[in-house]
């Protein structure tokens, strides 16, 4: 009996390790955002922003889309390359960075960020990365 249990903990604990293991970010729900749709069904950015690998240690591309895949306003941060916790901290700043910029520009609106999720795409052996955010107004409390 002890080895049946012993046997049973042992598959449990290397099904979550397998499962734990999956290089793409999945979130349940948004499926319909990768790579190729963006391309294939949205529309021209409303803004793209170029990021010099010299100023910032990765190239990589900022664009906004409102009204895209379903999402009221989207932005992403797409490079080519490798994918790394730096290029995932890196992509994360730089939604930051471009929401505080928003706020400044349109007088602190309270526009937050929020990670939906991150695909890849190969076309021809090169990869491409790129992290979903949402943009929304946020509520202030006063």
């Amino acid at each position: 009996m002890k080895k049946i249990f012993a046997t049973i903990i042992c598959i449990a604990i290397l099904l979550f390790i397998l499962l734990g293991c999956n290089s793409a970010t999945k979130t349940p729900g948004y499926e319909s955002l990768t790579v190729g749709a963006v391309d294939a069904l949205c529309e021209k950015p409303s803004e793209v922003y170029t990021i010099n690998s010299a100023a910032y240690g990765m190239s990589a591309t900022v664009a906004r889309h409102p009204k895209c895949l379903g999402m009221e306003d989207l932005l992403l941060v797409s490079w080519k390359g490798p994918r790394t916790e730096k290029h995932d901290t890196a992509a994360r700043l730089l939604m930051l960075m471009y929401v505080e910029y928003l706020d400044d520009k349109d007088g602190d609106k309270g526009i937050a960020g929020y990670y939906l999720k991150t695909d890849q795409q190969v076309v021809d052996k090169e990869t491409t990365h790129m992290v979903f955010f949402q943009l929304r107004v946020e509520e202030t409390k006063e």
